[in-house]
């Protein structure tokens, strides 16, 4: 049970670091004039199509034998989907979603570390 305690506490995490990176670029750098309520369901969705694989299904490939080779497969497998769910809910290029999955995957990823090592 902890496990699954642990795994919706990152959850909520990770939403809240990539919903506020994903907002902040898109108002910010690109200036995108796109509804707020679509950039928040675009920071929340991708999280939740994502997070459960990395923590439940991925650590049953066996194949992935180191934790680096295991954080890089899960991270640009990641990035790679979460591109493609920004680039079809919000109507950008895909450079653009590129660009978000890229940076928001980045921040939650290394602030969760940061965050792991203060605990």
């Amino acid at each position: 049970m902890h496990y699954e305690i642990d795994f919706l506490s990152s959850l909520l995490f990770t939403i809240t670091i990539e919903t506020m990176v994903i907002y902040g670029l898109i108002r910010y750098f690109y200036k995108k004039e796109i509804e707020t309520k679509e950039i928040l369901f675009a920071g929340v969705l991708p999280s939740f199509a994502t997070l459960p694989y990395v923590w439940f299904i991925f650590p049953l490939l066996s194949v992935i034998g180191s934790y680096a080779l295991y954080v890089w497969t899960a991270e640009i497998s990641v990035t790679l989907i979460e591109v493609l769910i920004l680039y079809k809910l919000l109507n950008i290029s895909l450079k653009e979603a590129f660009v978000l999955s890229f940076f928001a995957n980045l921040a939650s990823y290394g602030i969760g570390k940061i965050v792991h090592i203060l605990m």
